[in-house]
């Protein structure tokens, strides 16, 4: 393979929020542009409108897909007033505390 060719893989998600996915792609360190209902980080994209994920392999795909999924959790943790804890031991564990008086 030439060392100018860039290997994708296409993955089809179910429509992610855009605005989710881009907070959770900052988390990841990516610098991430917004052109209508597609997003765009380095080589990899997302299309809300096909619903496709493309990236550079399905090792990164997974990664993308549990940092939006941990972002949509800490989303709604703030929507009910619930504490998001990150379990210092393992990143894809977390608490959720919610305080009643």
């Amino acid at each position: 393979m030439p060392c100018d060719t860039i290997k994708t893989v296409g993955v089809k998600v179910s429509k992610m929020q855009l605005d989710t996915l881009e907070l959770a792609l900052e988390s990841m360190g990516h610098y991430v542009y917004r052109a209508g209902n597609i997003l765009t980080w380095g080589r990899e994209c997302y299309d809300r409108t096909t619903g496709e994920l493309r990236v550079t392999s399905q090792d990164r795909a997974t990664k993308v897909i549990q940092a939006y999924g941990k972002q949509g959790v800490k989303e709604l943790a703030k929507k009910y007033g619930c504490q998001f804890i990150q379990n210092t031991q393992n990143a894809n564990k977390f608490t959720l505390l919610k305080r009643s008086f």
